[in-house]
């Protein structure tokens, strides 16, 4: 056999195995709800439940359930279907995330109404304590903090380390949420377990319109954290020192 005819026949096999490997991976796809739900494709989803017998809870190697794939990936049509089908939405995954876990931390907004009206607890929390209003906090879309704490979210929860959403939003920079928080009762100096403040958050990461924020809000500067260090101590620069330093 020429050089030429060897080439062209090791290409023409490889061409096949690619081939055959793209039809065991569609057929897997066709056959896996999750990837489904995660893609978004609700006919053939439809298929495995309603012809398959598939279990709408059965959940993945990653322990993800398909309704936490069709929220995370924003697929209100599957999750729609999900739920008639008999999906619980209080099914958690990996670190004990909810669906709603991760519409907020994902900001699908139409995703986390059709979970609230359908009665997802709203202060349901992971494995560290986390509810959806401080996935949302850190995310910073205001329309969601407004409809999540309309629906029954605490703004002022802690999580295991003590960090309510409002320190979430200032670790993020999130000025509006802040605001908003603090006028749905979020504490302004409330600490967490290492006695830092949401203006230490703000002041060491960096937010110089944030802290000045907190400092008409009437957040407190003299506190001191487990390490003895006050808001001004942990500041990012000297600008925002300068914000926090007691007029002589």
């Amino acid at each position: 056999m020429s050089e030429k005819r060897r080439r062209s026949s090791l290409l023409q096999d490889l061409v096949n195995k690619r081939a055959s490997e793209g039809e065991e991976q569609a057929a897997n796809i066709d056959s896996d709800p999750w990837r489904l739900a995660s893609f978004g494709v609700i006919d053939l989803l439809k298929k495995l439940v309603e012809e398959g017998g598939i279990d709408v809870n059965a959940k993945d190697d990653r322990g993800m359930p398909p309704i936490i794939w069709a929220i995370r990936s924003g697929h209100e049509e599957v999750a729609t279907y999900l739920l008639d089908k008999g999906a619980d939405m209080e099914s958690f995954g990996y670190a004990g995330m909810r669906a709603l876990h991760h519409a907020c931390s994902c900001s699908h907004e139409g995703c986390i109404t059709l979970l609230l009206d359908r009665g997802a607890d709203a202060n349901g929390a992971d494995e560290y304590g986390n509810t959806g209003l401080h996935y949302a906090a850190a995310r910073g879309v205001l329309n969601i903090i407004i409809r999540l704490i309309s629906s029954g979210a605490e703004p002022d929860v802690p999580n295991v380390q003590g960090s309510t959403p409002l320190h979430k939003a200032c670790a993020f920079g999130q000025n509006a949420v802040v605001k908003k928080l603090i006028e749905k009762g979020s504490e302004v100096g409330r600490s967490d377990k290492d006695n830092n403040t949401p203006l230490h958050i703000a002041a060491r990461s960096g937010f110089g319109s944030l802290v000045s924020l907190l400092l008409d809000l009437g957040a407190p500067m003299q506190v001191a954290n487990k390490a003895g260090k006050s808001p001004k101590d942990v500041a990012l620069n000297a600008s925002i020192a300068a914000l926090l330093t007691e007029p002589s």
